[in-house]
């Protein structure tokens, strides 16, 4: 006995089977190609089996599309084709309570029943993974795209801000400074003044356009500086902004120096005040401070410069963790260069200095005696 049923789709890469014949003893399935013939391929089951899936299916299901597909999954394995699962999702609003009760019926037969109950119940169960699986797919696969939207939205939504903030007069200067800054933590650290290393500072033309590369350009001057005896002890340590690192070998920078040079970059972009804090805002406005006087003439004038301030604060102390990731991240390119971290030249054939390589590959004496007091250049290897 062969039953012919509809078309229905599979696929798997680019093949769609198009056809399913059912047999007792084999299924000949038509494939087609995008841009070729037709050919057969011929599948061999135990005939029991295929026809006890067979009857069930024709019997109680005729010939639909969940027939056709559930047949082939048994026959061949095949995964579903969009097709199938846009109309498998039409089926979804069939399996209300009623279908459940039916569900539980047809298994409590099936316990005393004859083959014809079991494989009855089995159909259904069947029937109602199916349908739930494949509606749990879908849905996974729309909540995979609305990720994507949101992170895109995310991504618009920090780049225009990261503009409004880069164009709303914040500047990184020294004359912003209202407090006094060290570095104290011990070693490898030396103890720095902050305020000393940006007054001392000039931004290079390349950064100078942009306020985060000018930090990043400041924080590359005080890490060049802040190991002591060894510069180069710099090179251990990164600053992790988020829970995922490949480089498991480097250090976490200390979380008070972190503050530290938050706090710093915050102050020197004027937003170091001490009352620029959200829960101070209800106290400032019964107060007389002169600082909280001068935001504004009115109390609604004051209360949305307050907030801009603050959240310009919140922006820029995210900001200031990517840029001390991103200056640590640049530091460990450079080279000890007669007792001085130096930015490495790029494209040269003789390079001065010891790169972190070189370190990595020598005993603490060696690193001692050849990379902090050589003053000979490293001479290139030879080409192969």
């Amino acid at each position: 006995m062969v039953g012919e049923m509809p078309q229905v789709y599979f696929e798997t890469s680019f093949i769609c089977y198009e056809k399913v014949s059912l047999n007792a003893s084999f299924v000949g399935v038509e494939v087609t190609e995008a841009g070729s013939l037709p050919h057969h391929y011929t599948h061999t089951l135990p005939s029991d089996a295929l026809e006890a899936v067979r009857a069930c299916l024709l019997r109680e299901v005729g010939t639909t599309d969940f027939a056709s597909s559930l047949y082939a999954i048994v026959a061949r394995g095949a995964s579903l084709s969009q097709v199938s699962l846009q109309v498998f999702l039409l089926l979804v609003a069939r399996f209300d309570m009623e279908d459940i009760y039916k569900l539980v019926q047809s298994a409590e037969r099936s316990r005393l029943g004859t083959l014809y109950d079991v494989i009855e119940s089995t159909r259904l169960v069947v029937e109602n993974a199916l349908s739930t699986r494949i509606q749990e797919n879908l849905l996974l696969a729309k909540i995979k795209e609305l990720e994507g939207q949101v992170n895109s939205l995310k991504q618009m939504c920090k780049r225009n801000g990261a503009a409004t903030h880069e164009t709303s007069g914040t500047i990184f200067a020294y004359e912003n400074l209202k407090g006094h800054h060290v570095i104290k933590y011990g070693s490898p650290f030396k103890e720095a003044v902050l305020n000393d290393i940006l007054r001392a500072y000039a931004p290079t033309n390349r950064v100078k356009h942009k306020t985060c590369l000018v930090i990043t350009e400041f924080l590359r001057t005080v890490f060049k500086q802040i190991c002591a005896p060894d510069p180069s002890d710099i090179w251990n340590y990164a600053h992790r902004t988020s829970n995922i690192s490949l480089k498991q070998d480097l250090i976490d920078l200390p979380e008070s120096l972190i503050i530290t040079l938050t706090d710093f970059v915050l102050d020197a972009l004027d937003l170091g005040w001490r009352d620029l804090q959200g829960h101070r805002l209800n106290a400032l406005r019964s107060s007389r401070d002169s600082w909280w006087l001068s935001l504004g003439e009115t109390d609604d004038e004051r209360d949305k410069k307050f907030n801009s301030l603050l959240e310009k604060k919140s922006y820029w102390s995210t900001q200031t963790g990517l840029c001390i990731s991103e200056a640590l991240e640049d530091i460990r390119y450079y080279r000890l260069d007669e007792g001085k971290l130096v930015p490495s030249k790029k494209f040269k054939s003789v390079q001065r200095g010891f790169g972190r390589e070189d370190k990595a590959q020598m005993s603490k004496q060696e690193w001692r005696r050849l990379a902090l007091y050589m003053r000979e250049p490293l001479r290139p290897q030879a080409s192969c």
